[in-house]
């Protein structure tokens, strides 16, 4: 799945981008943002901005899931890729004087992760309950001499 891998990498850099963003920055680039879309309620925009948690699980929720696409049989694999990722950046930020370690940020990235996952296995259950099953033909036999062939000839 070449675009899930293009869109993971694509959200993967926003992460990777916002985590090393000072406060102050990160909510300039988000009312850029809003302002892009067309978003002008006030309450909407504060309730966006003060809801950074809600972020990690939405954020790391894609990611996960579109790791899981690109890794249909692993998607254990898929969602320790997605909190390594999000560990990594954790520890980045230990190192970055206008950011600071948060535990709770690796939570709610996992929470993400566990959701992705949970709708990832329903939808691929769901697929496979609902996937037609396609006969098995018998195979035909192949006659070898020419007595199995019928009137004797080929």
């Amino acid at each position: 799945m070449p675009v899930a891998g293009v869109g993971c990498f694509c959200l993967a850099t926003a992460i990777s981008i916002f985590s090393c963003l000072a406060d102050p920055e990160v909510v300039r680039w988000c009312n850029t943002l809003f302002d892009v879309v067309g978003l002008q309620s006030k309450s909407a925009r504060l309730w966006i901005l003060n809801a950074p948690n809600l972020w990690h699980v939405i954020l790391y929720g894609f990611l996960a899931f579109g790791l899981m696409l690109m890794l249909p049989n692993r998607s254990f694999l898929a969602g320790s890729l997605a909190m390594a990722f999000g560990t990594v950046l954790e520890a980045v930020q230990w190192f970055v004087p206008t950011r600071s370690v948060n535990l709770t940020d690796l939570l709610y990235n996992l929470l993400g992760i566990w959701a992705a996952w949970l709708v990832f296995n329903q939808v691929t259950v769901s697929a496979t309950r609902t996937a037609p099953e396609i006969p098995n033909p018998e195979p035909k036999p192949n006659p070898t001499s020419k007595s199995e062939w019928p009137n004797g000839d080929r």
